[in-house]
Parts: C-alpha cells; sequence; structure tokens
C-alpha cells in the first residue's frame, strides 16, 4: 500500500521568531552508567518516561553488537535479532516511551531487516517490507505503529499498523526516510530532491504532509516531533548548522549564546528541546532549551571531558541521556536537573 501525497502538501511558512539569549538558573547532574567492564563503547539513544536509557552497545570480547538498557545502577544486555535468525547482531534504533516500555525496535546487523519486540507477550518479529531488498525500522509508540525506510529501486519511508505496511513517499521526493511517530501517529521525517535538497516533513493521522524548510537554508532535517505538533531538528547554510523548532509554520531558534554550531535532537511533550552545541574553542556541550520561556539550560560534563552530547529527553521528569567523552572513550549518562529554574 502506498500513500499519495501530492493533494495534501503544505510549504512551512517563513514566519521566525527571533531569541533572546537566556540562561536558566539550573544545571543538570549527570549519573554515569553502570556498565561491565568488556563492553566497548556505547551510546544511549533513546529514554523513557520512568528514566530507562536504551541504546546499542559493542560486547568488545564477543565482537558482536547489543542492545542494551540501563537506569544507572543497573545493566541489561538484549540479543533481540537471535530470536529471528541473526545471533549477537542486534542494534536498538527506538523505544516506546510508556512506563511499561511496551515496544522496542531496531536493525539486525547481519541481515536485511530490522525487528520488534513486543514486552508484554515478550515476542520479537522482523520487520521487513515486502518485496525490499532492506528495510530499517527507526521508530515506533505506544500502541505498536513502526516507522522506517525500505529500499528497492529507491529508497521510501514506511509505516507498520496491525501486520500492514504502508509505504511514505514524500511529493516530488527522490527519496524518503521516517524517522520517527508519536503517539498520536502523527509520523516526521526527512526527503531528498536532486541534485542537493534536503527537507524536513510531518504527516499528520489526516494525511496532510507538511514540509519543513528553513529559509535561505541550504538544507533543513528534522530529528523529533512532540504531540503539539512541535518539531525539531537543525539546518545549515554555507557556513555551519542551527538546532530549531517549528510548529504550525513558525521556526523558533534556539538560543544559545557563543555557538557556533547545534543542533536539537530530542523534545518531549512539554516543549522542552534537547540537543547540544559547539562553541568557538570547539568544546561541545549538550542543552535543554524550553520553548515556552525561551530559556536554555547548559549541560556539561565533568572537568576532563570536552565533548556532551544530549541525545533525548523524556516526559515526566525532563530527564535527559546521551554521553560525555573522556580519555577512556564515550560515557553514557542520565542526566537529571537541579536548582530552583528547572523546566
Amino acid at each position: 500500500m502506498r500513500i499519495a501525497l501530492t493533494c495534501a502538501t503544505l510549504v512551512a511558512s517563513l514566519s521566525i521568531v527571533t531569541p533572546l539569549p537566556a540562561l536558566a538558573k539550573a544545571h543538570y547532574h549527570l549519573a554515569a552508567q553502570n556498565r561491565p567492564a568488556k563492553f566497548g563503547p556505547y551510546n544511549p539513544l533513546a529514554l523513557t518516561d520512568f528514566g530507562l536509557a536504551a541504546g546499542s552497545l559493542y560486547d568488545t570480547a564477543a565482537a558482536t553488537e547489543s542492545a542494551y538498557y540501563s537506569a544507572g545502577k543497573f545493566f541489561s544486555q538484549s540479543d533481540f535479532c537471535g530470536a529471528i535468525g541473526d545471533p549477537g547482531e542486534t542494534e536498538l534504533t527506538g523505544i516506546s516511551r510508556d512506563a511499561t516500555l511496551t515496544y522496542t525496535v531496531g536493525l539486525c546487523a547481519d541481515q536485511y531487516y530490522g525487528y520488534i519486540y513486543n514486552q508484554a507477550a515478550n515476542t520479537t518479529t522482523a520487520v521487513q517490507y515486502p518485496g525490499s531488498l532492506v528495510t530499517r525500522p527507526y521508530g515506533v509508540n505506544t500502541s505498536g505503529m513502526v516507522v522506517g525506510e525500505w529500499e528497492a529501486a529507491g529508497t521510501h519511508g514506511f509505516s507498520l499498523v496491525g501486520g500492514t505496511y504502508t509505504s511514505i513517499d514524500a511529493p516530488g521526493g527522490d527519496y524518503t526516510v521516517a524517522l520517527g511517530v508519536t503517539d498520536q501517529d502523527a509520523i516526521f521525517g526527512n526527503y531528498y530532491v536532486a541534485p542537493s535538497a534536503e527537507y524536513g516533513f510531518v504527516l499528520s493521522v489526516s494525511g496532510l504532509f507538511a514540509t519543513i524548510n528553513y529559509p535561505g537554508s541550504t538544507y533543513t532535517l528534522l530529528a523529533g516531533l512532540n504531540s503539539q505538533n512541535l518539531a525539531v531538528g537543525f539546518y545549515g547554510d554555507t557556513t555551519s548548522q542551527y538546532a530549531f523548532a517549528w510548529q504550525n509554520g513558525t521556526f523558533m531558534l534556539a538560543p544559545l549564546p557563543g555557538a557556533t554550531s547545534s543542533r536539537a535532537t530530542s523534545v518531549n511533550d512539554n516543549g522542552d528541546v534537547a540537543g547540544w552545541y559547539l562553541d568557538a574553542s570547539n568544546t561541545q556541550y549538550g542543552f535543554v532549551w524550553n520553548t515556552t520561556t525561551n530559556k536554555v539550560i547548559k549541560v556539561k560534563g565533568p572537568k576532563n571531558s570536552k565533548y556532551t552530547t544530549v541525545n533525548a529527553i523524556n516526559n515526566t521528569h525532563a530527564q535527559i541521556t546521551g554521553t560525555y567523552v573522556t580519555t577512556v572513550g564515550p560515557i553514557g549518562f542520565i542526566g537529571t536537573c537541579t536548582g530552583t529554574d528547572c523546566f
């Protein structure tokens, strides 16, 4: 099944809100995630609403990749692809944010398909678009709707609901990738138009397709979407890239004093945006930006680290997860806000 989108296409308006730099009087306490010593670098990519981080890790001893979950005090390793014929090569790309962590999706590194794991039923099922050469699931919501990309004579987005696959192709696009889906079944992602144009998109439940294109940019890419249709990502020009939020045709720029480059990576339902930025000394910090107050909390790793990245923020306590880099490599963390000005 394919979705016809040409008749319901909207182009984002050119309204832009000029930000005023404002730093909140708060900071995040970063708790390093425990892990067995045998594991090499790992990167938490997602965070549930009860503070469970998830991502992929590389087992140096076994030379295999696996999914993992961590709340900081405990660490669990999961080989979902082993249940469907690809033991030891599991990459986690998305989780549902509900407290019971109902669904997990990811890639099977040695195969051309992905998986969805249903924790309630304790079942793992292959995700493979019919007739595809490669299928990559990237996102899943609390009802089990899966989105991602499939390849066969081009790259297309897809959704999977109740065993039914639907292809998603942006109007005029040469490839389309669906990156995530909200609990309201709104889908977001990016698409490419030859020779060099890249845009974000939001596809509503009603089938309305909105193209997100920052004015004057060379590319605009999305990374997150919340239940209020607030999309976040970054756009680029000839010199750098910049974090933004977009809602119903209006762009907002993250107020990051001293930033030379930035990306927004995640957004929660309270309008808190997470991401990272570089300053003139090439030091990388994470940030959490509240789009209602237009204030920012700077996220810094320990003194011996130089690069801090925030990958995800949850809804319940505005906790964050990401990595900072030290001389021993990347360290995953879960961050909790402290101070009088937390969002």
